[in-house]
């Protein structure tokens, strides 16, 4: 993982990481006894970072490693005595009925789930719950809800498999991007981590939200591709979710279904993240704005990866 992002780690550092194998969706993380007891009573910290990313398994499927294994993390954090626990999230919780169009802070509730329609954010919904409701229960723990993360700031390394990744793999597919008034939002990873690293060393508590509003639109996405060597169109959302749907074949088929149909729109609240921005900033972390520059270097390392073929050029006549 380290070598494939580039991350060069002296040896002094590396030397003080030991891998404990598990399985996030037994009971225990798949440890033994022993081990389990000993993590407990070691530990001055948790950081639960581990996610199924996928968007077409349903509830059944995601609820042992997501909901399990916060319930085994839960377990863990309190089992000798109540230690800090710092769990990421998704801002998914947010995508229900009840908050479309909302104005939504870290300290905002989500209490209904209604309109969740993915296995990933209704099991992502308990999870979240189950920590909230026992920091309510006295245990120190702070949630980490997350958007869209895209490559790192000086290498663009990025996952290939993202769902960003995939859509932007299938616009360059389809020769289009879509009209729509929805904003890319990007966080890049290396910025995120060092924000997660820094407020986590603060006592547990606060909630944090990663969402920029000042994302960049589905038009200035085609023009980067554009300028990147892959030339798309911009079409209305209509026909452009027709070719999506149309590829089977894409990076993004399986998750094609989850387009909304002209007109129905998705659940959507408006994020207020100056909470977590301010205090990122004055834990030495601030964020470059997401604009075309962040996803050129996201659309580079793609290509260098192979995950959008070569890049071409328009035909001049």
């Amino acid at each position: 993982n380290l070598r494939r992002a580039r991350l060069d780690v002296p040896e002094p550092d590396l030397s003080r990481i030991v891998a404990v194998p598990g399985d996030m969706g037994r009971p225990r993380l798949g440890l033994s006894g022993y081990d389990f007891d000993r993590l407990s009573e070691q530990a001055d910290l948790i950081l639960h970072n581990g996610a199924v990313m996928n968007f077409v398994l349903t509830y059944r499927w995601l609820m042992p490693p997501h909901v399990g294994s916060t319930v085994e993390v839960l377990r863990l954090a309190c089992r000798r005595r109540a230690t800090p626990l710092h769990l990421m999230s998704t801002l998914g919780v947010y995508l229900g009925a009840a908050y479309h169009r909302q104005l939504i802070t870290e300290g905002d509730r989500f209490d209904d789930p209604t309109g969740l329609d993915t296995g990933y954010h209704t099991t992502k919904w308990v999870a979240d719950r189950l920590a909230v409701n026992s920091r309510e229960r006295g245990l120190p723990i702070s949630v980490h809800r997350i958007a869209a993360i895209v490559g790192d700031t000086t290498t663009g390394t990025a996952k290939v498999d993202s769902y960003l990744s995939r859509q932007v793999a299938s616009c360059v597919n389809v020769g289009a991007v879509p009209i729509t008034a929805d904003v890319i939002d990007m966080v890049p990873v290396d910025r995120l981590a060092a924000a997660i690293v820094a407020l986590s060393a603060q006592p547990a508590g606060p909630d944090r939200h990663y969402y920029r509003a000042d994302g960049l639109s589905y038009a200035d996405l085609g023009t980067v591709l554009n300028e990147a060597g892959y030339p798309v169109d911009v079409l209305p959302y209509q026909r452009w979710r027709e070719l999506i749907l149309e590829s089977t074949d894409t990076a993004f088929a399986p998750l094609a279904y989850g387009l909304p149909a002209p007109g129905r729109g998705r659940y959507h609240p408006r994020f207020d993240c100056s909470a977590t921005w301010a205090a990122a900033a004055a834990a030495g972390v601030h964020f470059p704005p997401a604009d075309a520059i962040m996803m050129r270097r996201h659309i580079d390392y793609l290509t260098e990866a192979g995950a959008l073929g070569r890049p071409r050029q328009r035909t001049v006549t």
